[in-house]
């Protein structure tokens, strides 16, 4: 038997001491805290003294300066060499043919156009329109002015069966032939290349040395003297001459946009040159006056080591570190009975961990800028 004072004694005594058995797992809760964050500033600062190992040597430089040291690729560099790529593009657009398109059916369209003429023409003398009216309404439709001799030549012309067939294997039989609106400027092309494509076929061919093209106005020579060879009458010759020769126009054209749209791609199909720099290799010496060919390879070796780089190396570097730290610190704590070090222990380890990889560091910077 207990007295109530004994027994409420005893119940405010459990009470303040269970605080007391839950303190050993706060004290272990901080403890871990405190070695995780250890960890973290110490993986953190082997990473600063590391990684930044190219701040304190600087590339960049002009052509002109003087090599303050001896510079050495640290690894395999591939350098554009921009000036030898450019003038590979040039030669790529000045490679390209001209291009012209030809269109085959112009002495088709010129042949149809006189028998709509001569057509329109007979449908006039059955409806017996006036002679005035006949003139006026083939200038309207067509285009044509003539007066009323040439109006009497080309009924006679309208009126044999015939007539339409013969000028049409005139007219197309020039127009076999390329037909050049501005032949000096076809002949400035020739040399550079120039490539015919058909318009209806997409067919391209390409013009040798002994390709023939004449201008509009050997074509109208032509004309004239191909008239006159199919014994037409005088009246219905001139009439003739006077219709087609303004229908007449070049059947081969220069295409700007399609030449200019192929120049552009053969250009970008020449890849970047590339100029391969060993590692080791010995970029500039000290002393020495750095050349344009140097100051693009000190610039590839700046572009290796820019702000995407380093971080990249930083942050694998930093978990490196952390797994090689946290596994061999895990390793000798379970199978090493000597190893169980306190926070305090930890920090000193670090610190000396910390320390001598700086002076590493530094015994290595110097020892390189002694040579």
């Amino acid at each position: 038997y207990m007295p109530k004072s004994d027994r409420k004694n005893e119940t405010s005594t459990g009470q303040k001491q269970a605080p007391r058995q839950n303190h050993p797992e706060l004290s272990q809760s901080d403890e871990r805290f405190q070695r995780v964050f250890l960890l973290l500033v110490l993986v953190t600062l082997l990473t600063f003294i590391i990684v930044p190992k190219g701040a304190l040597t600087p590339t960049e430089f002009a052509a002109g300066d003087i090599a303050p040291r001896d510079i050495k690729a640290p690894r395999d560099l591939l350098v554009p060499d921009e000036d030898l790529t450019k003038q590979k593009r040039d030669e790529a657009e000045r490679s390209v043919a001209n291009l012209y398109d030809f269109d085959t059916t112009t002495g088709e369209v010129i042949t149809g156009q006189v028998a709509q003429v001569l057509k329109a023409l007979n449908a006039a003398v059955e409806s017996e329109l006036p002679v005035d009216q006949q003139i006026a309404e083939l200038e309207s439709s067509f285009g044509v002015k003539i007066d009323q001799k040439g109006l009497a030549a080309l009924r006679q012309l309208a009126s044999k069966p015939d007539s339409d067939i013969r000028i049409a294997q005139i007219v197309k039989k020039l127009y076999r032939q390329k037909i050049a609106g501005n032949l000096k400027l076809f002949e400035a092309d020739r040399p550079k290349g120039v490539v015919f494509r058909q318009l209806d076929s997409q067919a391209e061919t390409t013009v040798g040395d002994n390709e023939v093209v004449i201008g509009l106005g050997q074509l109208q020579d032509q004309l004239k003297k191909a008239l006159a060879d199919a014994r037409f009458e005088a009246g219905q010759e001139q009439v003739l001459r006077e219709l087609i020769l303004p229908m007449l126009r070049p059947n081969i054209s220069f295409n700007q946009n399609e030449s200019e749209a192929r120049r552009k791609d053969a250009a970008e199909s020449v890849k970047p040159v590339l100029i391969q720099v060993k590692k080791g290799e010995m970029i500039v010496r000290e002393g020495d006056r750095i050349s344009d060919d140097q100051v693009k390879r000190l610039g590839a070796l700046q572009d290796g080591n820019s702000t995407v780089a380093l971080w990249r190396n930083a942050m694998g570097l930093l978990l490196c570190c952390f797994l090689l730290i946290y596994f061999a610190h895990t390793f000798a704590k379970r199978n090493i009975r000597k190893y169980q070090p306190d926070n305090r222990d930890l920090v000193f380890l670090s610190s000396v961990f910390v320390v001598h990889i700086l002076v590493l560091k530094i015994s290595i910077f110097i020892s390189s800028a002694l040579g």
